[in-house]
């Protein structure tokens, strides 16, 4: 049996959740609510063991509740999955959520879980789809001088050096004031992707300006409060790369990036922004920095993050109809897994 996740009891088993992610809290759900087309559905569970089990959830509003489908978490906002108090997530765990939040309900359930705990959900259900993905994550045991050493490949190294010697300055904020210089780079940047892809630029922009606002990333600064950094290079005064990264407990996940390549690949900036925010990361004594999700390894993006010393982790996202009529919906599955397609490959 679920019901409604309680926000103080939710606040208790995210903060006792030593893998817990930002994606995961409250606060990031108003945000999806707030941003999006969402309401809250967040469950909370006893598993048999007596510990508290939160699976942060959302539907789309106006959608009956018996028959829309939910998710956890809905394109272009990051991993969910389910947050179990004192951490040590298992696969009965994840059977004991999924039989619950099942119980008297018709649609779909979508999740896309944290990667390295990707192990506890394949089989937990009978999974309708499993769609594969990767993610880089970095190890930062030992402090930044161990990262820095013997992580970090010595081109990152050398691109950090020469980013520090030219006129490259960095600004950190936590209280949404950059984001307006973040989402000019971000516009900048979906023309140079969607040219990449060979994509019309007008679809993508249409399609950035739908998913992908200035009012959305602002929202998220202003809920997450000092749980979202963003960080913004300028190069001769001039906004050049920009990331956004979300902290909670032990995990600093980068979200969201862009660049002017003109003003930034010269001088290495984007090298240099991840630079300080891994040793942000370090200095606050956290211990993953997740690049998130990325393309296939040997992609540019790839290889790009695995130089800071980013390992693969190789998960899936899993849809689960519970009727199997509903699996001639066919339907309902590309609406669900059109935004997970283009969030294997995010432009971070």
């Amino acid at each position: 049996m679920s019901c409604p996740a309680d926000r103080d009891a939710w606040a208790e088993v995210l903060a006792s959740d030593r893998d817990a992610l930002a994606t995961q809290s409250p606060r990031w759900v108003d945000a999806v609510c707030e941003a999006g087309p969402y309401v809250d559905d967040s469950r909370l569970v006893i598993a048999p063991d007596g510990r508290r089990l939160v699976l942060p959830l959302v539907r789309r509003r106006g959608v009956p509740d018996q028959v829309t489908a939910r998710l956890s978490m809905p394109e272009g906002f990051g991993s969910g999955g389910i947050l179990a108090e004192g951490g040590g997530l298992t696969e009965a765990d994840v059977r004991a959520v999924t039989d619950a939040v099942g119980q008297g309900v018709l649609g779909p359930l979508l999740v896309r879980p944290n990667p390295r705990l990707d192990r506890q959900w394949t089989g937990a259900a009978q999974w309708s789809v499993r769609r594969p993905s990767h993610a880089q994550w970095l190890d930062l045991d030992g402090g930044f001088d161990a990262v820095w050493q013997h992580r970090f490949h010595s081109s990152v190294r050398r691109a950090v050096r020469k980013a520090e010697r030219s006129d490259v300055e960095v600004v950190r904020d936590t209280t949404g004031a950059l984001m307006a210089d973040f989402h000019l780079l971000y516009e900048q940047s979906v023309l140079r992707w969607a040219r990449q892809d060979g994509v019309p630029p007008a679809v993508a922009a249409a399609r950035a300006a739908r998913l992908e606002s200035q009012a959305k990333f602002r929202t998220v600064a202003r809920l997450l409060g000092d749980a979202c950094t963003t960080w913004v290079a300028y190069v001769h005064g001039r906004p050049a790369a920009g990331i956004v990264v979300l902290t909670q407990n032990r995990t600093a996940s980068y979200w969201r990036g862009a660049m002017d390549l003109d003003l930034a690949g010269p001088v290495r900036a984007n090298d240099l922004l991840h630079a300080t925010a891994i040793r942000e990361a370090c200095e606050r004594d956290l211990r993953w920095y997740s690049f998130g999700i990325s393309p296939p390894p040997g992609s540019g993006l790839a290889r790009f993050k695995a130089g800071f010393g980013a390992a693969s982790y190789y998960f899936s996202d899993y849809l689960l109809e519970r009727i199997p009529a509903m699996r001639t919906l066919h339907g309902v599955r590309r609406v669900a897994f059109r935004g997970l397609k283009r969030l294997s490959r995010p432009r971070q």
